[in-house]
């Protein structure tokens, strides 16, 4: 058990360091953008996956006066409109020419629906912004370092 603690020890360390390193490199601002055309009285779906950082969606209407409703589910919350249950979205906005929003959610993946409520055709500007650190990779890389160091530190209380 000694010399499996003694060398396990320091490569769980430098594991943990290097993914803590990592989700540190990679957890500045990310911006995404696309756009989508709909004719009158259109519905348009788009699916992002979001992590469990922080995510700030930027939606605008063009033409300016255009009106859309706007809807963010979750998976289950799809499944469930799906059957004909009325869904719980995270986000629901009504007859609005833009929006700005951070939704509360979990690492998972996401619907966005946008239909237009204008008797004409529109576009859809949508950014997605997301910054900060995942947090369950940090955690992960915290929980290599702890395991690293015990086995450091069994290794050691061994040898004594």
């Amino acid at each position: 058990m000694n010399h499996l603690a003694k060398r396990l020890g320091p490569v769980l360390l430098v594991a943990g360091l290097t993914i803590i390193i990592a989700c540190i490199s990679a957890g500045g601002e990310q911006v995404t953008k696309n756009s989508v055309s709909m004719m009158a009285n259109e519905t348009r779906a788009m699916h992002y996956y979001l992590h469990d950082n922080d995510v700030q969606f930027v939606i605008e209407i063009i033409p300016s006066g255009s009106k859309a409703d706007i809807l963010l589910l979750d998976v289950e919350q799809l499944k469930l409109a799906v059957e004909g249950v009325q869904p719980k979205p995270l986000v629901e906005l009504k007859g609005v020419d833009g929006a700005d929003f951070k939704p509360q959610h979990d690492r998972e993946l996401y619907v966005l629906f946008i239909r237009n409520m204008s008797d004409h055709g529109i576009s859809a500007y949508i950014t997605r912004i997301s910054s900060g650190i995942q947090r369950d990779i940090a955690y992960l890389g915290i929980g290599t370092i702890t395991l690293g160091f015990l086995s450091l530190v069994i290794a050691i209380s061994e040898r004594k």
